[in-house]
């Protein structure tokens, strides 16, 4: 659902690198092309809080 959700052709493996995937489509880039974490995680929060992501399951199985 991430995929569909941030418009991803393919979701890394890596949270690191499918945090600054989502960061770049999203534009949460600040000055010289770093991502502004803070800035997409709290995208991702809101949107994970208000159901626009969809079920996701945050235990460990």
């Amino acid at each position: 659902k991430l995929k569909e959700r941030f418009k991803l052709s393919e979701l890394p493996a890596e949270p690191l690198e499918a945090l600054n995937s989502i960061a770049k489509k999203r534009g949460a880039v600040i000055f010289g092309g770093e991502i502004d974490y803070n800035r997409i995680s709290n995208v991702i929060l809101d949107e994970f809080r208000s159901g626009k992501i969809g079920k996701i399951c945050l235990e460990t199985l």
